[in-house]
């Protein structure tokens, strides 16, 4: 009978229940497996054909060549960390739920040639300096497989949910007592990956020792050899810093809109260049007799009574950064308005703006 070497990959349950029969039956687990195997399609009992050690290097030497590809691609890009997750998990996977069919020794143990322990030293080492990278890496990055487990976390990510890195392995969210938000996300959002195929990304809170931590998440599918999805890997960045800035930037802009808004003085700001009206308060409107609308149509010329030397303005300007100097302005209606304007130079956005503050000149009655 011709033989051939095959790899299978079981859930942990059905390893047990092969160790159970092997152990009952004073055989070993390969034997096991191949008759279970033979019995099923009615076939006699065969005999375990023993693993050759050149198929055994060119498997080692095919991961060894993954994991080489992948410490290239994470010096050039950090969107490769979940590539080194793959890795990671595949390492995992081969030392705790891999059988591997090899030629049985007289005790019913599985043999190992000489060849073979220094390949397997050879990719542990790789593995950990993958953990090592990983680990390096601000980052949350966590793997979790169809069933629901976690197969690998990074050192970010065991802190992040306060537990060891070795105490994630094997365990789903519930045997972990996570916060709703988290299940959620690696239960619901998990599946919705396995299902489509496709990414998904997000924000999520993460209660810490002493705050809540904001971190922007993305889920991707791991794929393996015959292209179907075997689990997800989660990187999440932390955020917090920038949402509070955000919040901080908020508060600042609304203030200055409460001040722009309520200043008793007109408030105009101006393109530096074209004279064009960028923004104007509402007392500025009023003042002129316009509506905030109208009034953003127009240039600064168009509301100004009087002519004034805009070199000799913008020169002093340039040089002390403000001015001020009387003026008149030009209603809606027509009629002239004796007033008194400070202007300072700004930036708004990506132009230099002036910022100019007019109020009311009242000049003293002449007396007869």
């Amino acid at each position: 009978m011709v033989s051939k070497t095959i790899t299978f990959r079981f859930p942990e349950e059905v390893i047990e229940a092969i160790e159970a029969r092997a152990k009952a039956t004073g055989s070993n687990r390969t034997a096991v497996l191949m008759q279970a195997l033979a019995q099923a399609y009615g076939l006699p009992s065969p005999t375990a054909a023993p693993i050759s050690t050149t198929t055994l290097q060119q498997q080692f030497q095919t991961l060894e060549q993954q994991v080489v590809t992948v410490l290239e691609q994470i010096s050039e890009s950090v969107s490769t960390l979940k590539q080194n997750a793959v890795i990671a998990a595949q390492a995992g996977a081969l030392q705790h739920r891999h059988i591997l069919i090899e030629e049985p020794t007289e005790r019913g143990e599985l043999a190992r040639s000489p060849q073979e322990f220094p390949l397997i030293a050879h990719f542990e080492h790789k593995a950990k300096m993958l953990d090592q990278i990983l680990s390096a890496t601000p980052d949350l990055v966590l793997v979790q497989d169809r069933l629901g487990r976690f197969a690998y976390v990074n050192f970010a990510g065991a802190r992040a949910l306060g537990f060891e890195q070795s105490y994630f392995l094997g365990k789903t969210c519930s045997e972990l007592g996570t916060t709703p938000d988290i299940e959620d996300l690696f239960s619901a959002k998990c599946e919705t990956v396995f299902t489509t195929g496709r990414p998904v990304n997000g924000e999520i809170s993460i209660p810490a020792l002493y705050e809540t931590r904001d971190y922007e998440y993305i889920l991707s599918p791991i794929y393996s050899g015959d292209s179907s999805i075997e689990a997800v890997v989660c990187t999440a960045r932390d955020i917090t810093e920038r949402k509070l800035a955000e919040v901080a930037l908020r508060k600042s802009e609304e203030e200055y809109r409460n001040l722009f808004e309520l200043a008793n003085d007109s408030i105009f700001i101006i393109d530096a260049s074209t004279n064009r009206i960028l923004n104007a308060n509402r007392n500025a409107a009023r003042r002129l007799g316009y509506t905030r609308r109208e009034l953003l149509q127009l240039s600064f010329a168009d509301v100004e009574a009087q002519r004034i030397d805009q070199e000799t303005l913008n020169s002093e300007l340039q040089k002390i950064g403000s001015v001020v100097y009387e003026h008149k302005l030009r209603r809606k209606d027509g009629t002239e308005i004796p007033v008194e304007i400070s202007s300072r130079l700004i930036e708004s956005g990506e132009q230099l703006a002036l910022q100019s503050f007019v109020r009311d000149l009242v000049r003293p009655q002449e007396s007869d």
